[in-house]
């Protein structure tokens, strides 16, 4: 530990006798010291200096000879040792990094790091010369100060001097330079209680992978910087540590190194992580095509189903593209189990009674977005028989090359205003009724008709397979979770994930609204449908113009500023949206007063 801290420094000595500053008076001074203790604050792990009360000090001479002759980029000298490390010298010849190709370039090098803590580091002072040899008292002296790491385990200058002045100054002589290096180690600077320093700061550490993972998400508060970017403050004898939000998230991830996916587990929580991106490495996966089977047990209160300790990660389905209906392939095991799950059972523990019982398990329906829904029921989500509920191509219609639904008012009551009400709609008055709902055992009995050829998508077995009768356009497939004995009864087998329809739903509705480009429903070919549905007139395009008519429920571009203002000034929940008053003021500051739609898009 640093026991006896100095400033070699402290001010001038003329300064200091000089008696009208105050300092010395009748040959004599005043010295005064305040000492604060302040306690540790941040939990966990903390730092500590060995300090070598005895510097170690080495000094060695390299002779280079046949200088020309050197074609490598760099050469190595012979190690020396200085405390327990040995050093080298290490010459670039044609120079290295800004030097390179114009100067000599000269690095002091870590030979070999004796096992010590992972964030420790060995503080040392170097001089690295080279000698005259028409005057050999004459030498060119660079000094450095480094905390030598596994990492950055070399230091040097660059620039050391010019190639064309190293004959004519008499540094090369006879095809042969000399290089001196002096050495001084004064002490090890690394964390506390990772390892029994010696008095040389050497210790026990680990070449586990995972650990070099973490050294390079946080390259600084593990010690492993780029060569040359760390350098010791001359004026302090150690270095300090600073950031230390990042050495806490550098500690939790140590801790999750050792921590077991699930007790009873070889394998850690960090190491499964790495498992998953070296998966989607190789796959060439991203977010959006990767797919996962999470199983949630639903007879728990609502407060606790949806906690990630009880969400069951079941599959983990690498792209780089869809599964589509090849996804029953990856879902047979899971299904076997389940059907085990019904049929038998598994013993189970009632905390409550304190007694065993045969558990029976079912699954209650899956939970997903429209596109996924086609992949696990096996129905038709694009086109005129997207509807999986009626089974019915009734309503469907084509506009703006969009197949869209609009019957949907023949599920109202018949006597309802909306039926009458052709204006608002899309100009005729609706007197159909709601088509009859398929049950399952309707559905199941017909899905067993018909043979719906191999489980594949690639395109040559694809292009083999008959086309389906009109019947049966409305599947691509019989979805596997028809061999549960009681998924026929379900009433409601698949839900839709409210999330992606309210996100859809806000983001087309604000967009159209705010009329933002890229986001608005509301473009040239929604303006022509109009005109083929022979509604609303007064926003059909005219001939010869290129603007579109403003619609009454677009907002106009000198009131989106008061919606930018009101929608800056509104408190939202915590992690519940960004910080939109940020970007308000970085706009307002900029004198943007209308907010365009870039900065909405942004938000």
């Amino acid at each position: 530990m640093l026991r006896s801290p100095s400033f070699d420094k402290l001010m001038p000595l003329k300064e200091f006798t000089d008696a009208s500053n105050g300092y010395l008076n009748e040959n004599t001074c005043v010295l005064g010291a305040e000492v604060f203790i302040r306690k540790e604050r941040r939990k966990g792990e903390r730092e500590c200096v060995s300090r070598i009360n005895d510097a170690f000090m080495c000094k060695h001479v390299w002779k280079v000879e046949q200088f020309s002759k050197l074609t490598d980029e760099y050469c190595m000298s012979e190690p020396f040792g200085a405390g327990d490390q040995k050093w080298r010298i290490k010459l670039f010849p044609k120079g290295f990094g800004k030097g390179k190709g114009t100067h000599l370039s000269i690095y002091l090098v870590l030979a070999n790091w004796k096992p010590i803590p992972l964030l420790s580091k060995i503080f040392a002072e170097f001089y690295l010369r080279l000698v005259n040899q028409k005057n050999g008292k004459h030498k060119i002296t660079w000094t450095g100060k480094h905390c030598f790491t596994t990492k950055v385990s070399s230091f040097g200058v660059s620039e050391f001097i010019s190639l064309s002045n190293l004959e004519a100054e008499g540094f090369l002589m006879k095809n042969t330079c000399i290089l001196e290096a002096e050495v001084f180690v004064y002490g090890v600077w690394g964390p506390h209680d990772h390892g029994q320093f010696s008095e040389t700061g050497s210790a026990s550490t680990s070449n586990d992978p995972t650990t070099t993972f973490i050294n390079d998400m946080f390259p600084y508060e593990s010690g492993v910087c780029a060569q040359g970017q760390y350098m010791p403050d001359p004026g302090q004898p150690f270095p300090r540590a600073v950031n230390t939000a990042g050495i806490e998230k550098y500690n939790k991830l140590l801790a999750f190194q050792q921590t077991p996916v699930y007790p009873g587990c070889q394998k850690t929580v960090l190491e499964s992580v790495m498992d998953v991106m070296k998966i989607k490495v190789e796959t060439k996966s991203t977010v959006k095509t990767k797919s996962t089977v999470i199983l949630v047990p639903y007879n728990l209160p609502p407060w606790m189903c949806m906690k990630k300790e009880y969400n069951m990660l079941s599959l983990l389905i690498p792209g780089p593209g869809y599964s589509g209906k090849c996804l029953d392939v990856y879902l047979r095991p899971l299904i076997e189990e389940l059907k085990f799950l019904w049929d038998v059972g598994h013993p189970t523990y009632d905390k409550y009674t304190h007694e065993m019982f045969q558990m029976h398990v079912m699954v209650v329906g899956t939970i997903s977005d429209f596109h996924a829904r086609g992949m696990l029921s096996g129905n038709v989500v694009r086109g005129y028989k997207a509807c999986p509920e009626c089974l019915s191509d009734e309503g469907s219609s084509n506009h703006c090359n969009k197949i869209c639904r609009l019957g949907h008012r023949a599920f109202l009551p018949y006597d309802h205003e909306w039926r009458f009400d052709d204006k608002a709609f899309d100009g005729t008055v609706e007197h159909g009724v709601a088509p009859r709902r398929w049950t399952g055992e309707e559905i199941l009995a017909v899905l067993n008709e018909y043979d719906f050829g191999q489980l594949s998508n690639h395109p040559n077995i694809v292009a083999a397979i008959p086309e389906r009768p009109d019947r049966y356009k409305f599947w691509t497939h019989k979805s596997i979770f028809w061999e549960l004995p009681y998924w026929s009864k379900l009433l409601i087998r698949h839900y839709l994930d409210v999330m992606h329809i309210e996100k859809n739903v806000c983001d087309s509705v604000v967009g159209t609204v705010l009329n933002l480009e890229g986001k608005t429903k509301d473009g040239p070919k929604a303006r022509i449908d109009l005109k083929k549905c022979n509604i609303r007139r007064h926003l059909w395009l005219k001939e010869g113009k290129k603007k579109m008519p403003q619609a009454p429920y677009t907002v106009k571009p000198d009131q989106k500023n008061l919606i930018f203002r009101w929608m800056s000034c509104v408190k939202y929940p915590s992690s519940y949206a960004g910080n939109i008053a940020r970007w308000w003021s970085r706009y307002t500051t900029r004198r943007k007063v209308i907010a365009d739609e870039a900065f909405f898009r942004r938000l």
